[in-house]
């Protein structure tokens, strides 16, 4: 009974104007920013374990997506920043299987830049420019994609 509600809950929040959904707190957004600059932080430190790969792909995911939103209601991306997310989500697979076949959570060179890239140029300006709330649905958007993508690993 309850998984019906929800989904009744979730179809009636996707038909309401944009407008009625809350924009992220200032709280929020610096929870945001802190966490996908602490994943890759921990990757550059050698200290990434199984946790941040799957967040790294979580945070990866949920800012594509916002991005999308955020494009379909009319923002503006310059090609720089288009690519960065581009180029971050396809380092993933590369990591995975690293993972996989070593047990090593790590970048490569080209995928460290890739992802500071996305982090730095990218992913802070997301968030700011997100007035409507759009991470909310951006984050279940990733949340949904995660039991998938960890199950093919």
């Amino acid at each position: 009974m309850k998984t019906a509600h929800r989904r009744a809950a979730h179809a009636k929040r996707d038909t309401m104007p944009k407008f009625w959904n809350r924009p992220l707190t200032s709280d929020q957004m610096t929870r945001c920013k802190l966490a996908h600059w602490t994943t890759i932080d921990q990757f550059t430190s050698g200290r990434a374990t199984e946790t941040e790969l799957w967040d790294l792909v979580y945070n990866g995911f949920m800012y594509a997506e916002l991005m999308r939103l955020l494009k379909e209601d009319g923002d503006e991306f310059t090609e720089e920043a288009l690519t960065a997310i581009a180029e971050h989500l396809e380092t993933f697979t590369s990591v995975i299987e690293r993972f996989k076949r070593l047990g090593r959570v790590g970048f490569s060179a080209p995928e460290l830049l890739a992802a500071r890239a996305a982090a730095a140029e990218v992913m802070d300006q997301l968030i700011e420019r997100d007035r409507f709330g759009f991470a909310v649905r951006a984050a279940e958007h990733a949340n949904a994609l995660m039991p998938t993508v960890r199950g093919a690993q």
